[in-house]
């Protein structure tokens, strides 16, 4: 069947893992884990998450992948390859997924999650999977 153009490929078909899935190893403490992770791209982050919570949110994989494919669009410097996007940017995300908040709002909920410390100036997808 050929895919429009904004159709998302759909994953339902693939086998689910019967054992627990391993996740990409990553050094260091929590933060520093964070930190390395916010600087994979997109879909590496997006692996890495449903790794290690697929027990959780296994259902939520397809719009984890429509999330990849938002950032790549929005993030005009380096696409698919790109890690963050400029705060601009990622309220442009929030909204297309109608999920407006003010600029305030959404640096106390990443502080509040522990995703950033004192300034925002970038907002790496694992970051808004963590919220």
């Amino acid at each position: 069947k050929p895919k429009t153009p904004n159709q998302v490929p759909s994953f339902s078909h693939l086998p689910r893992p019967s054992h627990k899935p391993r996740t990409m190893s990553l050094a260091g403490t929590d933060i520093q884990k964070l930190e390395e992770l916010a600087k994979k791209p997109y879909k590496e982050q997006a692996v890495w998450f449903l790794n290690a919570f697929w027990a959780e949110r296994q259902g939520d994989a397809e719009r984890i992948w429509k999330y990849v494919e938002k950032f790549a669009s929005l993030d005009l410097q380096r696409g698919a390859a790109g890690f963050e996007l400029d705060e601009l940017n990622g309220h442009r995300f929030l909204e297309s997924f109608g999920e407006t908040m003010t600029v305030r709002e959404m640096r106390e909920t990443l502080r509040a999650k522990g995703a950033i410390g004192d300034k925002v100036k970038t907002f790496p997808l694992v970051h808004y999977l963590a919220i």
